[in-house]
C-alpha cells in the first residue's frame, strides 16, 4: 500500500470510524493485512471469524491482565464487551513508525484525540501517535456544510463543530476533513 505524499507525512494510523454497517470493516479491506491493526475483544467469536485474522478472541481474564500491564494502546466498551489494541500491535504494523496503519474503532477513538499544530494524535497508556481520520456516513444534516466548506461557502444554518461534537478535545472539527487519497499496490 502507498499512501500519496507519504514522504511529507508522519507515519500513523488511519483510523475509519462510522456508524454501524457504515461499511467500515470493507473499506479497511483495502489496505493490506501487514499493515491493518487486529483488535482484541472478550466477546465470542460470530460465525466464520477467525481468531488472529478478524480479533484476537480472549477472556476477560486476559483482557484485564492486558490492561493492568500497561500493554494496551487503545480500549473500549461496547454492548458489555471489551476491545482493544496492543502496544505491541501498533509497532509491529506500523513497522516501528515508518509505515501507516489502519485501524477500525468506534467513535469513542477520538475521546483521547488532541491537536498539536495543525496535526492530530492519540495518546494513551505513553503512546502517542498520529492519527488520519476517516469518518463514514455523517448524518445528512452535517453533509451540506461539509460540502459548503469544501466549497468555501458558510452555511449560516448549521455549525459543523458543535453539530458533530461537543468539542470537548478542543478541536474545531468544522476545519477537520480529511481527504485520504490511497494507491494500493498489488
Amino acid at each position: 500500500m502507498i499512501i500519496e505524499n507519504q514522504e511529507k507525512r508522519q507515519a500513523g494510523i488511519v483510523v475509519i470510524t462510522g456508524i454501524s454497517g457504515s461499511g467500515k470493516t470493507t473499506l479497511s479491506k483495502i489496505f493490506d493485512d501487514e499493515h491493518t491493526l487486529i483488535s482484541y475483544t472478550t466477546r465470542a467469536p460470530r460465525p466464520g471469524e477467525v481468531d488472529g485474522v478478524d480479533y484476537y478472541f480472549l477472556s476477560e481474564a486476559q483482557a484485564t491482565e492486558l490492561s493492568e500491564s500497561n500493554s494496551v494502546f487503545e480500549e473500549t466498551k461496547f454492548q458489555e464487551n471489551l476491545y482493544g489494541v496492543t502496544k505491541d500491535e501498533v509497532v509491529s504494523k506500523t513497522d516501528n513508525f515508518t509505515n501507516h496503519a489502519v485501524l477500525v474503532a468506534d467513535t469513542n477513538f477520538y475521546s483521547h484525540v488532541f491537536q498539536d499544530q495543525g496535526d492530530l494524535y492519540y495518546e494513551y497508556g505513553g503512546l502517542r501517535v498520529k492519527v488520519y481520520p476517516v469518518i463514514l456516513n455523517l448524518p445528512l444534516m452535517l453533509l451540506s456544510s461539509v460540502s459548503n466548506l469544501v466549497a468555501g461557502t458558510k452555511n449560516k444554518s448549521t455549525d459543523v463543530s458543535s453539530e458533530f461534537n461537543s468539542n470537548k478535545n478542543g478541536i474545531n472539527y468544522s476545519r477537520l476533513v480529511l481527504f485520504a487519497s490511497f494507491q494500493c499496490s498489488s
